[in-house]
């Protein structure tokens, strides 16, 4: 990979420091391809983040240019009051789920049961995830000044009386 040879003398110093600490190899440590295997996920993780933050902004800037005869928002704050009109939309479509989980985990702790999960897979998901709460987190803090985020449903200060009012 083109990330690994750069990164590989910080990967070792930090595998070793952390061998060290613990006092050296035991039957549960890790190999060193386990940590450089992280350190690498890390850094597709927070690039695929910026990729995606800079795609999203070069996209709005297109819109704002087209802002005449182009519906999709032209600023980055009404990416974020969509992000958060989904996210409530979310407590109510999807409320079901906590149930679903709560009487699967009672299945599981009455009946022996085996899981392997792709850890592609399990990345992918936690990476998409991720993402849109990212989104919201950065399209809240791209607003001009704090009174428009008290404006915009008053997400700088998200509480539970502003979840039930929206």
């Amino acid at each position: 990979v083109w990330v690994q040879k750069p990164l590989a003398p910080a990967i070792e110093w930090a595998f070793d420091t952390l061998l060290w600490i613990r006092g050296g190899h035991s039957p549960n440590s890790y190999t060193y391809q386990v940590y450089e295997d992280m350190t690498l996920q890390f850094i597709v993780w927070m690039g695929t983040c910026f990729l995606c933050f800079v795609v999203l902004w070069l996209f709005t800037r297109m819109c704002r240019a087209c802002r005449g005869f182009v519906v999709f928002p032209n600023e980055m704050k009404w990416w974020g009051r969509l992000v958060i009109s989904f996210d409530n939309l979310t407590y109510w479509v999807w409320f079901w789920t906590s149930f679903f989980w709560i009487g699967f985990n009672v299945y599981l702790a009455t009946t022996p049961s085996t899981f392997h999960f792709n850890n592609i897979g399990m990345m992918s998901f936690m990476l998409a995830a991720t993402i849109l709460n990212y989104a919201l987190i950065i399209s809240n803090s791209m607003r001009f000044s704090i009174m428009e985020s008290i404006d915009a449903n008053e997400i700088a200060f998200l509480s539970m009386d502003n979840i039930w009012r929206a």
